[in-house]
């Protein structure tokens, strides 16, 4: 890898009226997680959340539950 690349990518995303659902592929292996937001940028930004979130090394569940609550 390059430096400074995360490795971090969307594996899976399903758009539904509730939100998205998607599993995304890190480092540290798959994470599943979930948001009630939706739009064509939020799948980047999340993404984008996830690569810094484990830059400082945050627990998943710190991952998945601060996903889960943005609104």
């Amino acid at each position: 890898r390059a430096a400074g690349q995360a490795g971090v990518s969307a594996a899976q995303v399903n758009h539904a009226p509730d939100g998205l659902r998607l599993t995304v592929s890190t480092p540290r292996g798959a994470l599943a997680l979930h948001s009630s937001l939706i739009g064509g940028l939020i799948v980047s930004n999340i993404l984008a959340a996830v690569s810094v979130a484990l830059a400082l090394d945050l627990p998943d569940e710190a991952i998945q539950s601060g996903i889960a609550a943005m609104q």
